[in-house]
């Protein structure tokens, strides 16, 4: 998990010498050295930096996506992302690429807050920018309908020929029992064939859902009423993944 800090008891951010200001725009940047508020930090390795301002009272966020030999770093990245986002609606601007460039400008001050379709488009949007192969997927319940969260978005990007599940809106990934990081489709062929629940992977370990509506329902009440334990996710993921729509 690639998460940095200034002036905080997480993993500390290097002071170096030299460097550059930090980029406008875009949540994202390259590695490098950057300055930040009076200081220059060593911001070679991938996942999301973290600075406080404390003159402005407002955090300031950079997520480095690039690894070794300037190839994507797509779990680093995906980390990264899931430690910038909380569940909500507060940064749901639309789906075209406008949108989720603004979107993407927002994640330099805020943690993003959007809903599983929302994070799915935007980490496709990213990725496909990055020429990483990446698509979104969507799954729904095959049984009785709630009427509430029949059915759930995620994204799936494609290493060396095989495709790998992402849920960011989880904080999570999937392997089975040789360490193999799942598709959704590998997934769904478990869980309806009865057997256990494949092996859960965090990649952040923040609290993931805002007090934040979609229309009337808190949807942090809701995750603390039906998502809280392992046990309730768990038959959440059994009852969601069962076919792909």
């Amino acid at each position: 998990m690639a998460r940095f800090y200034v002036d905080n008891e997480q993993t500390p951010i290097p002071i170096a010498a030299g460097g550059v200001p930090l980029p406008n725009g875009s949540a994202f940047m390259l590695p490098g050295i950057y300055q930040v508020l009076g200081f220059s930090y060593d911001c070679t390795r991938p996942g999301l930096y973290v600075w406080f301002n404390k003159s402005a009272m407002e955090f300031v966020n950079r997520i480095v996506w690039e690894g070794v030999n300037g190839s994507v770093d797509v779990y680093a990245t995906v980390s990264a992302i899931c430690w910038n986002h909380v569940h909500g609606t507060g940064t749901e601007y639309g789906f075209d690429g406008a949108s989720l460039q603004v979107m993407s400008n927002a994640g330099r001050y805020f943690k993003w807050s959007a809903r599983c379709g929302y994070m799915a488009y935007f980490a496709v949007w990213l990725f496909n920018q990055l020429g990483v192969n990446a698509r979104v997927i969507s799954v729904s319940t095959i049984g009785p309908k709630n009427g509430k969260d029949d059915g759930h978005v995620v994204f799936e990007t494609l290493h060396y020929g095989e495709w790998r599940m992402w849920d960011i809106t989880s904080g999570c990934y999937f392997c089975d029992d040789t360490g193999k990081h799942l598709s959704v489709s590998g997934i769904i062929d478990r869980l309806t064939a009865g057997l256990p629940m494949p092996c859960r992977i965090a990649i952040d370990d923040d609290s993931k859902y805002n007090y934040d509506y979609a229309g009337s329902l808190d949807m942090g009440r809701y995750w603390s009423w039906n998502l809280e334990t392992p046990e309730q996710f768990d038959a959440w993921y059994r009852r969601i993944f069962q076919s792909i729509v």
